[in-house]
């Protein structure tokens, strides 16, 4: 059955799974990448951590990942206080 793709974007790096959102995307891409072909798009605030790359590989899904450098993150949250959206959509 893995004809199927499914496109999973996450708003940080699912690993390492610590962390609540983490942790669920982490365990998710992993049951599903069982029955579908998964890739992943997602942004990494930090350094990628060297244990990524062997993951994706071990559960077999293809990825794409954007860097957001901790200025962007504090940019967006003198935007919160100024109009207050949520930081994510600043």
């Amino acid at each position: 059955m893995r004809n199927h793709k499914i496109l999973f974007i996450t708003s940080r790096l699912p690993y390492p799974p610590i962390g609540g959102d983490k942790l669920r995307s982490h365990y998710l891409l992993k049951l599903l990448s069982k029955n579908y072909k998964i890739h992943l798009v997602s942004i990494a605030e930090d350094k990628i951590p060297e244990g990524f790359y062997k993951w994706a590989e071990e559960i077999g899904i293809s990825y794409k990942i954007f860097r957001k450098h901790k200025v962007e993150f504090y940019k967006n949250v003198l935007c919160f206080i100024a109009n207050k959206l949520p930081i994510q959509v600043n």
